[in-house]
This record gives C-alpha cells, sequence and structure tokens, in this order.
C-alpha cells in the first residue's frame, strides 16, 4: 500500500505509521503469547525489508540530488555489506537468519525515523545518523555472521561473540 500514495503526504504517512507499529508490536505479542518462533524472526526480518524497501522506492527519486554524494556512497557501503552479511550465512548455514542486535534494531528505529525527519531538516541532516549507523550495524552483522558456528537471530551484539553471558568465549 506504501507504493501509491504520494511520498511524504498524509496518506504515506498514514500508512507507514500503521505499518511501523504493526512491525513494532507483532515480536512483541508473539513474546507475551510464547508463538515466537525461528520462522516468525526470519518472516519479520523479511517484512522490515520490504517496509524499507517500499519507502525507498518512494522516497529516493526525490531525494537524488539533495543528498550528498558521501551519503550515496555510505548507503551503498552499508547495502554491500549487508548482503555480504547475507550471501556469508546462506554460504556457511544455508539459511537466512540475521541477528536482531542492539545495533540493528537501533538502526531500523532511525531509518524508520527518516520520513518524518525529512518534514523537519535537510535531507542531508536528517539522513547522516541513520546512514552511519546502517554501515555500523551492517558491517557488525557481517562480522557476526563470518565468526558464528550457527545462526542465532537472537545475538544482541557482536560482543557475545566473544562473551556470551557476559563469562564464556566461544571459539
Amino acid at each position: 500500500m506504501l507504493l501509491f500514495p504520494k511520498p511524504l503526504s498524509a496518506e504515506f504517512y498514514g500508512i507507514y505509521t500503521l505499518a511501523g507499529l504493526s512491525d513494532a508490536a507483532d515480536g512483541t505479542v508473539a513474546r507475551r503469547t510464547g508463538t515466537q518462533s525461528e520462522a516468525g524472526a526470519r518472516l519479520d526480518s523479511g517484512a522490515d525489508l520490504m517496509l524499507l524497501c517500499a519507502a525507498a522506492f518512494r522516497l529516493l527519486p526525490g531525494l537524488w540530488r539533495a543528498v550528498p554524494a558521501w551519503m550515496w556512497a555510505g548507503g551503498l557501503l552499508a547495502a554491500l555489506l549487508r548482503c555480504g552479511a547475507y550471501w556469508v550465512g546462506w554460504r556457511r548455514h544455508r539459511t537466512f537468519a540475521p541477528p536482531h542486535t542492539l545495533c540493528n534494531k537501533l538502526t531500523g528505529l532511525a531509518l524508520f525515523a527518516v520520513p518524518y525527519g525529512l518534514a523537519m531538516l535537510p535531507p542531508g541532516k536528517a539522513l547522516a545518523v541513520p546512514c552511519g549507523l546502517a554501515v555500523l550495524s551492517a558491517a557488525e552483522e557481517l562480522w557476526i555472521t563470518w565468526k558464528r558456528k550457527k545462526p542465532d537471530p537472537e545475538l544482541r551484539g557482536a560482543w557475545e561473540l566473544y562473551f556470551p553471558n557476559g563469562t564464556e568465549i566461544e571459539e
């Protein structure tokens, strides 16, 4: 539905906000009802990616000339790192199971806030923090995926590779 309204219109914001709220609620509901699953975590990551792609498809054409070149390079780097993490995950584990790290969650929140930021700030300022976080979280995800012997979507961050539960060290 996000593909049809005019970007940054009231209809766009309404659909976008409802999509974001439902995405935020589904994991909480699944945990509270005891219905969370590995498949659900994968579907959640796929849904997050679909929302991001739909919003980007609608917003990027209007931002093409307004965003500095270094920011496009940062976005491309984040995308390449993220694709690299997915590729490594598939090659090593034969599955799509990106970790739901704290940095990924913070990046998702920052990216989700971009359309609202665009209503108040110039594009370069609205995108600077989300772009930096996207590069950082994608690099962390690639590192985790490379180092893990098996996928763990609930891993909170790269530090847990070395200090799981704050005590042991995984080789």
